[in-house]
């Protein structure tokens, strides 16, 4: 929570103050606020890359590569910022971090261009403005839309907290349990004693 707080205060005074990218090869890149980030563990999600790279600014945009036949990650994604400035702290503090279990590579996008169903689109057709790009959110429904579970999933997660309390009610018996036998303990050296 402290570190959460620490980074949020860096980066606020980081972007009042601005970052001074001239001479620096940071400034090859202040027309884009895409990064590109590689090496993700594959079972990251468009929400969970919101979480981690949310420290250095407000996202606008996560395009995690997806297998089309499958629909699961291949590993990366780009990740746009609504201040360009934000793309200088992520890229100079995460490139090289580990994140779950994966040394991440991240480094600007000069130019990002949407998938290319977005790109062949035509505006004649009559659902064009229902087609057009947009950020994919979490779990890549767009922003605002929320994962809604399905019903084996909803089944799953009943099971599990089913479990989860049959396992507290155990726990909580094992402490009542402790409790009596202390209670013993003691009231036997109470009779030791006198």
């Amino acid at each position: 929570m402290h570190t959460t707080k620490t980074i949020k205060n860096f980066t606020e005074t980081e972007l009042k103050k601005g970052i001074n990218v001239s001479g620096s090869w940071h400034e090859d890149y202040r027309d884009s606020a895409y990064i590109f980030v590689g090496n993700l563990n594959y079972a990251m999600n468009e929400g969970d890359i919101a979480v981690v790279f949310s420290q250095y600014g407000e996202i606008v945009d996560i395009h995690l590569i997806r297998d089309k036949a499958t629909g699961k990650s291949k590993g990366f994604a780009f990740v746009a910022y609504e201040d360009q400035r934000s793309t200088a702290l992520a890229v100079d503090n995460f490139n090289n971090s580990e994140v779950c279990g994966r040394t991440m590579r991240i480094d600007h996008v000069k130019k990002f261009r949407p998938p290319k169903e977005f790109l062949e689109l035509k505006e004649d057709d009559p659902d064009f403005m229902n087609k057009l790009y947009k950020p994919s959110g979490p779990d890549g429904k767009g922003w605002g839309d929320y994962r809604e579970y399905d019903d084996e999933e909803m089944r799953e997660l009943k099971k599990v907290k089913k479990n989860m309390e049959k396992k507290e009610k155990g726990h909580e018996k094992m402490l009542n349990d402790m409790s009596e036998f202390q209670k013993k303990i003691v009231a036997d050296e109470d009779e030791r004693v006198e």
